[in-house]
């Protein structure tokens, strides 16, 4: 019976520590739009990817992102970047998306580019 009368009284008062920390509203910082990253810099030269369907925004739901391809010579990189407006929303792999089907993807997309040296 004290044990259950502890439990509760811990519930109690550490329910309020919780919901002060979850209700919290978080920072927005400011910053620039993603499209402001420079197309060229150092000796690589950028071009933008064409957008993503629909169906895959929906299920990463991003606020913001840019694909680019970069390149130089003997070199290709390409680069993905999405914001998230709030990481409360972007803390997991939403939907159907599963990490093995990211490594797989990038895995044949990687084995497909012909390697540079470093």
């Amino acid at each position: 019976m004290i044990r259950r009368a502890v439990v509760a009284a811990v519930c109690i008062c550490a329910a309020p520590v919780y919901l002060s920390h979850a209700l919290r509203a978080e920072p927005t910082p400011t910053r620039d739009p993603l499209s402001r990253l420079p197309l060229a810099f150092e000796g690589w030269v950028g071009r933008e990817e064409p957008p993503f369907p629909d169906a895959v925004l929906a299920q990463l739901g991003v606020d913001e992102y840019i694909a680019r391809t970069y390149a130089r010579p003997g070199g290709l990189v390409s680069l993905y970047v999405g914001y998230y407006a709030s990481q409360r929303q972007g803390d997991t792999m939403p939907g159907n998306i599963t990490s093995s089907t990211t490594r797989s993807c990038s895995f044949e997309r990687a084995r497909s580019m012909p390697r540079s040296p470093l």
